[in-house]
């Protein structure tokens, strides 16, 4: 946006500061894109998906700034033709196009689901009440009035249970909290509980689980994408437990992506607990 503000008449430092923060904004996105796109990932296939995303990178940028800047010369000109047009009229589109990509990126984070980004203050709260916890932000727009949140339960890939299905009304922004806590050692129960907040009010959800007993692997995961788009019954996170003697691994990115295609991954593990949402 700030180089939006750049005229004929500008100078050069308005240019040198809007370049600075696009530098400083590509370092974190760009490192925080590579590991969430290789996460899940096998070793042996690591190559690919770099291949993958590099491709991506280099495509995207030039094919979207060729059509944002041919909407635009087609505005500000009778022939469609930046030749056409004099300096004043070119830095305009310039500015317009940019205007169009800032609000293309804004609306991209529309009608997603992020891991939350807490404080350190609210890590230390959390920790002090569960033993372990998921914490979703979700930002959707005013079609969706209402969200379903529960926990799945598959034993060697077979689904043999719902936990805790809790739904509630939203307006726009809210927050998906999954926790867990040890209440009895001796029987190795645990509660689960689910909290949706939104639009200054908050649901509430627990239930009692056994698990599975202390001696094998557990391993918790989150979707590993930034930001999840809306869909059908996805899923944010999943607890797997395995007796495997060689350790349990989170599940794929790929079945993050598209669960119904990945359930045989399930038949990985002796019990998975999957959080799962709908928004209606």
């Amino acid at each position: 946006m700030i180089l939006t503000q750049l005229t004929i008449y500008g100078t050069i430092w308005a240019m040198i500061l809007g370049t600075i923060v696009i530098g400083l904004g590509q370092a974190f996105v760009f490192t925080t894109m590579f590991i969430a796109a290789s996460s899940g990932v096998e070793m042996k296939q690591q190559g690919i998906a770099s291949a993958i995303i590099n491709t991506g990178q280099q495509i995207g940028p030039a094919v979207g700034l060729a059509v944002i800047m041919a909407i635009v010369s087609a505005a500000f000109t009778t022939s469609g033709s930046l030749e056409d047009m004099g300096d004043n009229l070119l830095s305009k589109a310039v500015c317009m196009a940019l205007i169009i990509e800032a609000v293309i990126a804004l609306n991209l984070k529309i009608n997603t689901v992020s891991n939350a980004k807490l404080t350190e203050r609210e890590k230390v709260i959390l920790s002090s009440t569960a033993d372990q916890y998921f914490e979703f932000d979700f930002n959707v727009d005013d079609k969706y009035k209402d969200v379903a949140v529960w926990v799945e339960k598959y034993e060697s890939g077979n689904l043999t249970g719902v936990i805790d299905r809790i739904s509630t009304g939203i307006k726009n922004k809210g927050t998906i909290i999954l926790s867990t806590s040890k209440t009895n050692e001796e029987t190795n129960q645990a509660l689960f509980t689910i909290s949706i907040s939104s639009n200054g009010g908050t649901s509430t959800g627990w239930s009692p689980v056994t698990v599975t007993k202390d001696d094998i692997g557990i391993d918790w995961g989150i979707n590993p994408l930034d930001n999840i788009p809306i869909m059908d019954k996805m899923v944010l996170a999943g607890i797997c437990y395995s007796r495997s003697n060689e350790g349990t691994s989170t599940l794929s990115t790929d079945f993050y992506s598209d669960v119904d295609s990945h359930m045989n991954e399930l038949k990985n593990y002796d019990v998975v607990y999957l959080l799962r949402s709908e928004f209606k």
